[in-house]
């Protein structure tokens, strides 16, 4: 019977064993799921922020494409401002549709007081030479060869 005790002796002693084993492998098993946890957790955030990154990159390349946009119209229109502004065009639509007509001479107007105290326009009228249509340059008036009409005025 002695022999038999002690088989039940060792029995004992490895059921204890066994029990200490469960606990180390509840506990490993418990690590293992916290770092799956973990692990999905950062995966998560990764691809949140590529996902984030994406959507930007698109953001960024829709408004590159808009400013594109933007300055070919931009650019469009300072070509057709260009072309209204241009002396021509105001030209011809001067003369053809409002009736104006170049004028054939200036008027200059300078007014200066008396020793009486009033006020006395003197005006002069000069007519355009043909170089100066042809030149356009704005002479100063009273140049030699011009015909001047010189009166003066009380006002």
């Amino acid at each position: 019977m002695a022999k038999v005790k002690r088989a039940g002796a060792k029995k004992s002693r490895r059921k204890k064993k066994p029990a200490k084993s469960e606990r180390s492998k509840g506990l490993d098993f418990g690590f293992f799921i916290l770092v799956c946890v973990l692990l999905a957790g950062i995966g998560v955030f990764i691809l949140v922020q590529h996902q984030r990154t994406v959507n930007s990159e698109l953001k960024r390349q829709k408004i590159e494409n808009m400013i594109a946009g933007e300055k070919a119209k931009q650019e469009t229109l300072r070509i057709k401002l260009a072309r209204l502004k241009s002396p021509a065009r105001v030209t011809r639509i001067a003369q053809d549709e409002l009736g104006m007509v170049e004028p054939g001479g200036v008027i200059y107007l300078r007014y200066k007081r008396d020793s009486n105290g009033k006020i006395v326009c003197r005006s002069s009228y000069e007519k355009r030479s043909q170089e100066a249509d042809k030149n356009q340059t704005g002479d100063e008036p009273g140049a030699p060869g011009e015909e001047q009409d010189r009166s003066i005025t009380q006002r």
